[in-house]
């Protein structure tokens, strides 16, 4: 953990990444793109971090770099003090402790995998549990997430896309994370269904104290579900604050033209998950 707070679970120290995106205008030569430039963040355990900006900002890129999909082309990031790295992800307790929860959960899911299969796999992967004790805490975890036990026998496409997310988070569940990166995870929900989805996601963060990486372009639920907000844009960080601070008396342009495009009116409202 930092040394200068314990409480930082996770430190993002000026990461940057590159990518090479095809042939350049010479034979031999290829472009690059620059995705992420010398983004730094501390996250407190237990509080849930916004990562706010327009597509492209490279808010997606970053929370790829944290969970391991991608490798930053330069900085560092740390878990509970330790650099994460290609070997570190070969640990399965560290690939266990970062979980990611993705944009859509029907591309997530196996369709060909009933859910209980799903959300088993990882169990016996990683050896949470004795093989007999698995389809117990299979519907441990689908109870958890408001489905139910019945939903184990199911495929994923006889659930609504609302359902489908909460299957995806039963299963990165099944990990017993410490960090869960939510990647845009109620952007393609009604607002109905998303108010739930954040409601969910508070419930269980109360329940296990989780640390939440929060991926959206939507402020309206950000407010609502965020500690702190950082914002991006093109792979820079250009303001960082807590949430009512930002919301309050933002600081830069930027910022204020996010806030004035979220429609007056508009807002999260707790509803039965």
């Amino acid at each position: 953990m930092s040394a200068e707070d314990p409480q930082v679970i996770l430190r993002i120290a000026n990461v940057g990444k590159i990518f090479s995106a095809g042939m350049g205008l010479f034979a031999g030569s290829m472009k690059s793109v620059v995705a992420l430039s010398n983004i730094s963040l501390d996250v407190r355990s237990g509080t849930t971090l916004a990562i706010v900006g327009e597509s492209g900002s490279g808010k997606t890129t970053l929370g790829r770099c944290i969970v391991g999909l991608y490798e930053p082309t330069e900085g560092d990031i740390f878990y509970c003090g330790k650099r994460l790295s290609k070997a570190s992800f070969r640990d399965f307790e560290i690939r266990r402790a970062i979980q990611m929860v993705f944009q859509d959960p029907a591309a997530s899911l196996n369709p060909r995998q009933r859910v209980g299969s799903i959300i088993a796999e990882p169990l016996l992967v990683h050896k949470i549990v004795d093989p007999s004790s698995v389809k117990m805490r299979v519907e441990e975890l689908l109870d958890s997430v408001g489905l139910g036990a019945k939903a184990a026998s199911k495929f994923p496409h006889e659930f609504s896309g609302g359902q489908k997310q909460r299957i995806a988070i039963a299963r990165a569940l099944s990990l017993e994370p410490k960090v869960l990166v939510c990647d845009e995870a109620v952007s393609a929900l009604d607002v109905s269904v998303q108010a739930q989805i954040v409601n969910l996601l508070k419930d269980i963060q109360k329940e296990r104290g989780l640390t939440y990486l929060f991926i959206s372009h939507d402020m309206a639920v950000v407010r609502h579900i965020a500690d702190e907000v950082a914002v991006m844009r093109g792979g820079e960080l250009v303001e960082k604050g807590s949430t009512d601070e930002l919301f309050r008396s933002p600081k830069t342009a930027y910022t204020r033209a996010l806030l004035a495009a979220v429609p007056r009116g508009i807002s999260m409202h707790r509803q039965a998950a």
